[in-house]
Formats: structure tokens, C-alpha cells, sequence
């Protein structure tokens, strides 16, 4: 089955995401990346959570929060619009 545009760009995205958070990682084919946002409170802080999965066992994952949560988001952000 051929993934729309939107599919596409939401994997580069996941992709993108994952490798600024593990620059070490080589994906695999039998991996694939879960990436989760949010804004919480009032004051809209940032959480981000990045994770690699092989089959069902999670084998990388990173959390993000506060000003390293926002700067991870402006540099996806920047990376995203090259």
C-alpha cells in the first residue's frame, strides 16, 4: 500500500526526531519510531518523548521537558524546513 504525502512527511518527521535524539542509531527495517508532544499547564511546557521500537520491545527512548524540550522542538522545526 503507497503511504499519502501526509504519511510521508510524518515519518521523515519521526525519523528526523529520532536521530537528533540518537545520533548513534541506524535504523533497521524490522524498527520503527514512536514520538509523542505535548503541551501541559498553563504556562504551555513542552514534553517530548522519542522512542525506537524493534518488533514490540522498546529499545531506545528519550524524554524531553522544559527549555531542552523547547530547543529540541526549534532545531526539528529548522531541520524539517530544509
Amino acid at each position: 500500500m503507497e503511504n499519502s504525502g501526509d504519511e510521508r512527511w510524518f515519518e521523515t518527521f519521526r525519523m528526523q526526531a529520532a536521530h537528533m535524539a540518537f545520533p548513534d542509531w541506524s535504523p533497521r527495517p524490522d524498527e520503527w519510531v514512536s514520538f509523542y508532544a505535548s503541551l501541559v499547564g498553563q504556562e504551555a511546557a513542552v514534553t517530548a518523548e522519542i522512542a525506537v521500537y524493534r518488533d514490540n520491545e522498546r529499545i531506545r527512548f528519550r524524554h524531553y521537558k522544559g527549555e531542552e524540550a523547547r530547543s529540541f522542538w526549534l532545531e526539528l522545526m529548522h531541520r524539517m524546513a530544509e
